[in-house]
């Protein structure tokens, strides 16, 4: 920001379908919240995939 920081939650996720020409791309959603500067300091990262999540070698 032109007069200081600020910090910024992004969430983005993606549905893949398989085809008979491979894998695609059906919906994706990327959304960001703006945060007072320092909101963030110090908190870990939040996993909030949940149980249902894939592993890459799925």
């Amino acid at each position: 920001m032109p007069d200081g920081a600020t910090d910024i939650r992004t969430t983005t996720s993606l549905v893949w379908r398989a085809t008979p020409d491979g894998w695609r791309i059906v919906r994706e959603h990327n959304s960001t919240k703006v945060l007072s500067a320092g909101a963030l300091d110090g908190m870990p990262p939040i996993d909030q995939r949940g149980p249902h999540r894939r592993s890459a070698q799925a």
